[in-house]
């Protein structure tokens, strides 16, 4: 009776130490950067406006919504209407629409 309360209790223990591991690993990421591919509707004044394709979000992380815009001052690429970018951006810099964006890069198909 005793080994079976034990074997239970290690059981719960290691999925608890698991969850906690997913978590600490998703949760703000290392670097805070996380991963996006998009499509640059346009770029005006400094602000592109592009169309999230896809995200590497992970468990409990906030999504970039559909469609996003944001500065192009400090980026080292000179971004288009059309061009297809891989990009970093700062998790916890979602406001609204805007994101901040901290690295691009244009990519072909």
């Amino acid at each position: 009776m005793k080994k079976k309360v034990i074997i239970i209790l290690s059981v719960v223990v290691l999925v608890i130490a698991a969850v906690a591991v997913v978590a600490f690993l998703s949760v703000g990421r290392a670097g805070g950067e996380i991963g996006f591919e998009a499509t640059i509707n346009k770029v005006e004044d400094g602000i592109a406006y592009a169309t999230v394709i896809e995200q590497d979000t992970g468990f409990l992380t906030k999504k970039l919504p559909e469609s996003i815009m944001f500065e192009t001052a400090d980026l080292d690429e000179e971004l288009n209407a059309g061009d297809k970018i891989s990009g970093c951006y700062l998790s916890g810099t979602i406001d609204g629409q805007t994101v901040r964006v901290v690295s691009v890069v244009v990519t072909t198909d």
